[in-house]
């Protein structure tokens, strides 16, 4: 019995594939849906790393009881929301504010000093209530904003590739506390008078650190936000 073409297309949706994968001495066995394992190549491409590389940097960050193949579905969702929203930003379809403040994943806006312009509440849940109070319960507004390179190549980089999306790595620290953070970086739309103005978009959360305001691969030392 032949299948009509929409019982095919389904079937293309559904269908998975099971993939061994090894990194360093680490094996893992992933079950996912061919449409997603499409779309981490392709991810993995545009970041030019390995596929291997994009799926344990997904996977190192999970604990135990997290579903691996529902986390990598959800970062594939998540770059794709990026990706829109980036399109908005470049494109000056909507404002800068509101675009952002959509976004679900946590996004703030550099100013060209260095200064934290804007963020949306994702970035206020997910960085500034974890480290902008101190021991006493106090609120403060001041993190400490630690670069992997200097932040003048980095918008360099983004001013002369204004339709790419530049990887990185930020440091948060404030009150004796700190958190470093894969980043993606890229220009807003200059039509709406932002030049230069860099929109950070953070990815999956790496390992929390309790020492003292300081962040070990950081370069730029200096640089302070105010958020």
């Amino acid at each position: 019995m032949l299948k009509r073409p929409e019982d095919r297309a389904s079937a293309a949706l559904t269908q998975t594939s099971l993939k061994v994968l090894q990194k360093a001495g680490r094996r893992v066995s992933i079950r996912l849906e061919d449409i997603y394992w499409d779309q981490l190549q392709e991810l993995a491409r545009t970041d030019s790393i390995s596929l291997n590389s994009l799926v344990f940097r997904v996977v190192e960050e999970l604990d135990e009881s997290t579903n691996r193949t529902s986390a990598l579905r959800t970062y594939c969702l998540n770059r794709l929301r990026q990706e829109l929203v980036l399109k908005s930003i470049q494109t000056g379809d909507t404002g800068l504010a509101a675009i952002i403040t959509a976004c679900p994943v946590p996004v703030m806006v550099l100013t060209p000093e260095r200064r934290i312009a804007a963020y949306n509440p994702a970035f206020a849940n997910e960085i500034l209530s974890a480290l902008a109070t101190n021991q006493n319960g106090e609120k403060r507004t001041t993190l400490r904003l630690t670069f992997s390179r200097p932040f003048n190549l980095i918008v360099k980089q983004v001013v002369d590739n204004p339709r790419a999306i530049v990887a990185g790595q930020i440091g948060f620290s404030s009150n004796r506390r700190s958190v470093q953070r894969r980043v993606r970086y890229a220009l807003a739309d200059r039509s709406q008078g932002q030049d230069s103005y860099i929109v950070v978009f953070l990815e999956h959360s790496a390992a929390d650190s309790s020492v003292p305001a300081q962040i070990r691969s950081g370069v730029d030392r200096k640089t302070t936000g105010k958020a």
